[in-house]
C-alpha cells in the first residue's frame, strides 16, 4: 500500500469527513465482507464484482456515475464530481464500514484488529500474571493504556451502576461508545453482520471487548477461550432475538432480533430492564414496542431531559425494586448526562475530537481529563482530580502504545520499551524486569519474566505454559517450583493442580494435588480435595449456596453449615435468610429478614426495597436496620440494647458521619 496525497477534501463531502485519503488500493469491510477495488488509471478500478464496487460507493459522495461491465471481472468507470479523479474516503461517523473487530485506518481503510479481544480487563478466570499489568494500570504486553472509572454503584444490592472504561488500544465501536476510546458498562450490544439470517455477531462487552461468534450449524461459536455463550431464540423458523450468557457468573443479557440489549437476570433473578427510545417521543423495549413477550418499563424523565428524536436510543434502566437511572443526550445523540435513584444528576463534556474531556457530579465538583498528544489525539496523557491537581501522567510511542506513567510530582514512575515477543519494564526504583509473550488464541500472554539479582539472591527466570485454550497449564517461579494444571476443556475449568513439583515436573515430599469437582451448570465448584480434607458444597436452583460440609477422610468425620432461602413472588427479591451453622450441642442459627419489593421506605422513596432489615442470633437477639438512602445504604440502625447509630454520606454516596 502506498499513499499517495493526503488532502483536505473541499469539492465534495464523505458523510461530513474533511480529512480524507488518495490510494492506490482500498479495503475495507461492509457486513463483515471483504471488498478490494485497485486504481487502475484515473477513472479506472478493478473490483472482483461490480457489487463489491456498489459497496465501496457507500463510504464515497464524491461519485457522480457508475457504470459496471458485465462479467466476472467487474470492471467500474466512475465519473466524478470532485474535481479531479482523485477517490476520496472516510469512515462514516456514527457508524463504521468496518466491523468491531477491525478498526478504521485511514491509509488501509479497515484492518484487523488484534486488540479486540485484549482491551478491557484482565480475565477474571485466570490469574493475574497471565496478563500482567503495570499499576496504574498499563498492559505490558500490548502498551493499552487501561483506566475504569465508577460514576456510580448502588449502596445496597441493586444492579443499578454506571462505569466507564477507557482504553488507548480501543477497537471500533462507534456508535456503542461514550466518547472516542471511552466504553460505559450500560450500553452494550450484539452487532450483526446482517439483520437477516446472520452469520457472524460480534458481542461488544461493557469493558470494550468486542468478542465474535460465527454459525458454526445451529450453533454459534467462539474462540476456545471465550467461556461466553450466544444463542439465537426462535419461534418455529422466526427469529425473536438473542441470549447472551456470561459464563463467570451465569447472568443471562436478553437482546432483541436487532441486537439491542433488554434486560440483564443474575443467576439469583435480580434484573435489570432497558428502556429506549421510539423515534417519536414515546419509550420502546429494545428496537420495538414490545420484544420476547415484555414490555418496556416507563421511564421517570426528569425535568429538562429531552427525548431523542431517533430510536432505539437508551433512556432509563430499571431493576427488580423499580428504582431507576435515567440517560440524558445532546442534540447529535451523545449521551451527556444520567441522573440516580435520588434524582442527583452526573454530566460529561466533550472536546471538538470526542474526548471525553470532564465529569462533574453531583456535589459540583468536576474531574477532567488531558489529551495532549499531538499525534494520536485520543490518547489519555493526564487526569486533573476534583481540586484541579494533575494527578496522572501517561506518556506514548509512535505506535500509540503508552510507553511510561507516573502520578503527582513523578511518584511511581514507570517506563515501558516494546520489543517484538518482550517488554521490558523500569519500575520507580529503578528495578528493570523483562516479561516475554505468546500470541495465543489473540491474546498476547506472558510466558514468564526475567528478575535481576538482588542482595543475597542471583538473576532468576519464571515460566508460564498453556494449553490449546489458553489456559495456564503449568507455571514455574522464580525458585524453580514448578505447579502443573489440568482442565475440562469444554468449559476451561480446573479439575486438578499439583503443587511442589521440581522444575522438571518430578515429584518432592512438598508435592500435592487438589482436585476440584464442578456444578454441571454453574461455574460453582461442588467438591474440593485437598489431601485428607475434603470440602463440598450444595447449591439452589439460584445458585445461592445451601450446604456446606468440611469432611476429614482420615478420621471419616464431617462438621455442615447449612442455609435455607425465602424469596418474594418479586424474582430476585429475597425475604429471608436462614444460616444453621455447625454445632450440635446448642443452637447456632442467624435469620436475616429483608424488606419486601413493595416496601413503604422512610423517607418516601425506594431505597429500604430488597434490603437487610433485621439480623436475629441464636439467642434471640436482634439488630432493626431501620432506614436507607434512596441508594440503598444503612441510615439507621438500632441494636439489641436498643442503641441507635445514624450515618449519613454525601452527594456521592460517601460516608460523611456515623454517630452513636
Amino acid at each position: 500500500m502506498q499513499i499517495l496525497k493526503k488532502k483536505r477534501n473541499t469539492s465534495c463531502r464523505a458523510y461530513g469527513l474533511t480529512q480524507l485519503w488518495a490510494v492506490s488500493l482500498f479495503t475495507f469491510v461492509w457486513s463483515s465482507s471483504v471488498y478490494a477495488c485497485s486504481l487502475l488509471n484515473n477513472s479506472n478500478w478493478f473490483c472482483s464484482t461490480a457489487d463489491n464496487f456498489k459497496a465501496f460507493l457507500i463510504a464515497n459522495s464524491c461519485f457522480g456515475s457508475v457504470n459496471c461491465s458485465s462479467g466476472s471481472s467487474g470492471s467500474c468507470y466512475y465519473s466524478t464530481n470532485c474535481g479531479s479523479n482523485i477517490a476520496y474516503f472516510g469512515e462514516m461517523p456514527g457508524d463504521s464500514v468496518c466491523d468491531p473487530t477491525q478498526k478504521w485506518d485511514p491509509k488501509l481503510a479497515c484492518v484487523d484488529n488484534d486488540m479486540a479481544k485484549q482491551v478491557g480487563a484482565p480475565n477474571p478466570t485466570q490469574p493475574h500474571d497471565v496478563n500482567p499489568t503495570t499499576c496504574n494500570p498499563i498492559s505490558i504486553g500490548t502498551g493499552n493504556k487501561l483506566l475504569t472509572e465508577v460514576d456510580y454503584i448502588d449502596g445496597g444490592n441493586s444492579l443499578l451502576r454506571v462505569v466507564r472504561t477507557y482504553n488507548s488500544a480501543h477497537t471500533n465501536r462507534a456508535q456503542y461508545d461514550l466518547a472516542a476510546q471511552w466504553s460505559i458498562d450500560i450500553i452494550r450490544a450484539l452487532r450483526l453482520n446482517t439483520n437477516n439470517n446472520p452469520t457472524m455477531v460480534v458481542a461488544i462487552r461493557p469493558d470494550g471487548k468486542a468478542l465474535s461468534y460465527s454459525l458454526n450449524g445451529s450453533n454459534w461459536s467462539t474462540d476456545s477461550d471465550i467461556n461466553d455463550t450466544l444463542t439465537q431464540l426462535k419461534n418455529g423458523n422466526i427469529v425473536i432475538g438473542w441470549t447472551y450468557t456470561v459464563a463467570l457468573n451465569n447472568s443471562v443479557e436478553e437482546y432483541d432480533t436487532l441486537g439491542l440489549l433488554l434486560k440483564i437476570t443474575t443467576r439469583n433473578n435480580q434484573r435489570q430492564q432497558f428502556s429506549y427510545s421510539n423515534g417519536v417521543g414515546g419509550i420502546q423495549y429494545g428496537s420495538t414496542a414490545q420484544a420476547n413477550g415484555y414490555l418496556a418499563p416507563s421511564c421517570q424523565r426528569p425535568n429538562g431531559f429531552t427525548m431523542p428524536g431517533k430510536a432505539g436510543i437508551l433512556l432509563c434502566v430499571t431493576d427488580n425494586q423499580d428504582r431507576q437511572l435515567n440517560f440524558d443526550y445532546d442534540s447529535s445523540g451523545r449521551l451527556i448526562r444520567f441522573s440516580d435513584p435520588e434524582g442527583q444528576l452526573t454530566q460529561y463534556s466533550f472536546d471538538a475530537n470526542n474526548n471525553l474531556i470532564g465529569i462533574t457530579y453531583p456535589d459540583g465538583k468536576t474531574k477532567n481529563y488531558l489529551y495532549e498528544n499531538s499525534i494520536y489525539k485520543n490518547a489519555l496523557t493526564g487526569i486533573i482530580d476534583e481540586n484541579g491537581v494533575r494527578y496522572a501522567t501517561y506518556n506514548y510511542d509512535n505506535n500509540g502504545k503508552a510507553y511510561s506513567e507516573s502520578l503527582a510530582l513523578g511518584a511511581a514512575a514507570t517506563t515501558l520499551n516494546f520489543n517484538a515477543a518482550a517488554t521490558t519494564v523500569t519500575d520507580a526504583l529503578g528495578t528493570v524486569r523483562t516479561y516475554n509473550f505468546q500470541m495465543i488464541n489473540g491474546m498476547q500472554k506472558s510466558v514468564g519474566s526475567d528478575q535481576p539479582a538482588g542482595a543475597g539472591c542471583s538473576a532468576a527466570s519464571s515460566n508460564i505454559t498453556y494449553d490449546a485454550n489458553g489456559n495456564v497449564s503449568s507455571r514455574t517461579d522464580f525458585n524453580g517450583n514448578r505447579t502443573n494444571y489440568s482442565y475440562d476443556l469444554t468449559r476451561n475449568l480446573e479439575t486438578s493442580r499439583t503443587e511442589g513439583l521440581t522444575s522438571s515436573g518430578a515429584a518432592t515430599p512438598a508435592t500435592r494435588t487438589i482436585a476440584t469437582v464442578w456444578h454441571p451448570t454453574f461455574r460453582l465448584p461442588v467438591q474440593i480435595t485437598n489431601g485428607n480434607q475434603q470440602t463440598s458444597y450444595a447449591y439452589n436452583p439460584q445458585g445461592d449456596l445451601t450446604e456446606k460440609t468440611v469432611k476429614d477422610l482420615a478420621t471419616n468425620t464431617a462438621r455442615s453449615w447449612k442455609t435455607a432461602y425465602t424469596y418474594s413472588a418479586v424474582p430476585g427479591v429475597l425475604l429471608q435468610k436462614v444460616e444453621d451453622g455447625p454445632r450440635t450441642d446448642v443452637s447456632d442459627i442467624i435469620t436475616y429478614d429483608y424488606y419486601p419489593a413493595d416496601a413503604a421506605c422512610a423517607g418516601g422513596h425506594l431505597g429500604c426495597r430488597g434490603q437487610l432489615k433485621q439480623i436475629t442470633d441464636a439467642l434471640g437477639h436482634s439488630t432493626q436496620l431501620t432506614r436507607y438512602s434512596p441508594h440503598g445504604q444503612v441510615e439507621q440502625l438500632t441494636d439489641p440494647n436498643g442503641l441507635v447509630t445514624t450515618l449519613t454520606y454525601d452527594l456521592r454516596q460517601r460516608l460523611t458521619s456515623l454517630d452513636v
